[in-house]
This record gives C-alpha cells, sequence and structure tokens, in this order.
C-alpha cells in the first residue's frame, strides 16, 4: 500500500530540485519516475536489479566532481506497484562511474530479506561484489557514503532527526575506480521487471568533502 506521500506525488508531480535530474537506467520494462516535494523524493522504479554484470533502476542523481559525501534518510522502502514487496527489491544511495547500464559503482542499499548491503563493481561489466556482511535494519534510517578519491565509507544509523556525527555506524570502505566526475544519488529497483517499486526519501543531499570517521 502506498503511502499519502506517494500517492500525492504521483497525481501532483514536481520537477526535482536543480541540479538533481532522472532516468531509468539500464532499460527497464517498466519505465520509473522521480518526483519532489516539500523535502521528499518519491521514486519509482522498475528492473531485473542491481547486480550481477549489469542494472536495471531508476536513478534520481546529479553529476558530482570528485571527493564528498552523498546523504539521505529512505523513509521508506520499496513497495511494489501492486501492493506487495519483493524480498530482493532495493533502495538506497550509489555514485556511478556513468549512465551504462554496466557501468562501476558503489552503493549502499536496503533489501527486504538481507537488510542494508554495501554493494559495488569494480570495472565495467564486472559481477557486482559485496563488501562485509547483511546487516539487519529497516526503513527509515540514514545512509551515508563517503567518497575520498576511489575509496569510498558506508554508514547508517536510524536516528529520526538529523545525525550527528556520534550518530553514525560505520559499515566499511572499499575501493572502486569511478570517474572524477561521477553520477551520485538515489536508486530504487523492483526486481520485478514488470512493476514499479515505490520508495521516499528525504534530506537528500550531497556535501564538500569531510575526513571518513
Amino acid at each position: 500500500e502506498l503511502s499519502a506521500s506517494q500517492i500525492a506525488a504521483l497525481y501532483s508531480p514536481q520537477p526535482l530540485p536543480s541540479p538533481w535530474t532522472n532516468t531509468d537506467i539500464g532499460s527497464p520494462a517498466s519505465p520509473g519516475y522521480a518526483n519532489y516535494a516539500s523535502g521528499t523524493w518519491s521514486l519509482g522504479g522498475g528492473g531485473a536489479d542491481i547486480w550481477l554484470a549489469s542494472d536495471q533502476f531508476q536513478f534520481a542523481y546529479q553529476n558530482f566532481t570528485n571527493s564528498g559525501s552523498l546523504v539521505a534518510r529512505v523513509s521508506s522502502g520499496a513497495i511494489i506497484s501492486d501492493g506487495t514487496t519483493n524480498a530482493n527489491a532495493k533502495t538506497g544511495i550509489m555514485f556511478r562511474d556513468s549512465l551504462a547500464a554496466n557501468a562501476p559503482f558503489v552503493a549502499l542499499v536496503h533489501d527486504q530479506s538481507q537488510g542494508l548491503q554495501f554493494l559495488h563493481r569494480d570495472s565495467p561489466g564486472a559481477l557486482a561484489g559485496q563488501q562485509g556482511a547483511n546487516i539487519a535494519a529497516n526503513p527509515a534510517f540514514w545512509l551515508r557514503l563517503v567518497r575520498s578519491n576511489n575509496t569510498f565509507y558506508a554508514y547508517y544509523t536510524p536516528v529520526s532527526s538529523v545525525p550527528a556525527a556520534a550518530d553514525w555506524i560505520f559499515i566499511g570502505s572499499h575501493t572502486t575506480p569511478i570517474a572524477a566526475a561521477a553520477d551520485a544519488g538515489l536508486v530504487v529497483s523492483a526486481h520485478n521487471n514488470s512493476l514499479l517499486a515505490n520508495a521516499t526519501f528525504t534530506d537528500a543531499s550531497l556535501l564538500p568533502p569531510t575526513p571518513p570517521t
């Protein structure tokens, strides 16, 4: 069942705040969407998965050069458009080398079955991998990816307010070669190419470089 904010976004779409934009990665069978209203991003994404050698998902993103932090609060996880859930529908945040389906990436994502996962693809067309173990957690929570050159540091926190430095829980780090001018933003994949998964985010931002802690 869609939340009130998701329903409102579907029927009263507003453009994403500049310089954010959105696109489908990997040509999902069901075209996705991304709307924005009063600080809330509402995304719908189809696609088979974010995994293996190429991906299919909806991406709300902006180009972000060099090092810095991508932060967002996942308000609700990926709910399939027929009202069901899919155990492997994914929602989260990502740095991506390009908009190609097989591009290198680093992502911190949640799915119903496995909780939080720190995923990466280290070269074009390579099989995606996972850094560290799954973390049992369910939205709402904050996610944070810090880029320092080509090393990425992943964090999360379940606090409801804007996190203080001490609130962030370190997940792990991984090195993936990604273009200096990468694409960074919010992701949703249904893990069911015939339907959309809907998710909401708040407080999404790209921040200047901060040292990993």
